[in-house]
């Protein structure tokens, strides 16, 4: 510590592991029409949100589907579907506590550029997660509602209306901590540990 003192090796870590702007992309395209008989309407939605931290995003998609026909004079029928996609990242939020706690003394790169893991000695770097292959927390999912409408009016003023809907959910967990990983470190593990967990639901 006394020798990166001496020769001012001083870091900030909160600037190294924020180091970027949040950006939030999202685009919608939609399109409706139809007949006297028939009605349509779909859209696409894409978001995409990149954290202030290297790793924590989320990417997001959505479609949509809205189906109206006109079967008689008395009876109308109809299906609405709304699916999205998620693939999302996290980053260990504990990484803010880190930098702002750490020794912000030492050699936080190696001489080509790449993250050191011991910044200073017996110092695990607060931006280890950040190391190719040493910190994994990804989550995968795919959501599907749907409903199905039935509306008769047999009579001028009495109408009857059925609605019948569900929804289907799939998901993945993936989470991977290597011996690097400052994770890993700060959870308590001396171990490089990985986790899966897969998880699907209907409801009706």
């Amino acid at each position: 510590m006394q020798s990166a003192y001496d020769k001012g090796q001083w870091v900030d870590f909160v600037d190294e592991v924020i180091g970027k702007a949040s950006i939030n992309q999202n685009y919608n395209l939609s399109v409706n029409g139809g007949t006297d008989k028939t009605q349509v309407f779909a859209s696409l939605n894409y978001n995409d949100e990149q954290g202030l931290l290297k790793g924590d995003d989320r990417l997001r998609y959505g479609l949509r589907l809205n189906v109206d026909q006109k079967l008689s004079s008395w009876v109308k029928a109809g299906i609405s579907t709304n699916i999205t996609y998620t693939d999302q990242n996290k980053r260990n939020q504990s990484v803010f506590v880190n930098a702002l706690t750490f020794v912000p003394l030492g050699q936080a790169y190696q001489e080509d550029g790449s993250i050191n893991p011991e910044y200073l000695t017996g110092q695990q770097n607060p931006m280890s997660d950040e190391i190719d292959g040493q910190y994994v927390n990804n989550t995968r999912g795919t959501n599907m509602v749907a409903n199905g409408t039935l509306e008769l009016t047999p009579l001028k003023g009495f109408s009857f209306k059925s609605v019948l809907g569900t929804s289907v959910s799939n998901s993945r967990i993936g989470m991977f901590f290597g011996p690097l990983s400052i994770a890993n470190i700060t959870a308590g593990y001396n171990k490089t540990i990985g986790f899966n967990n897969q998880q699907c639901y209907l409801r009706l």
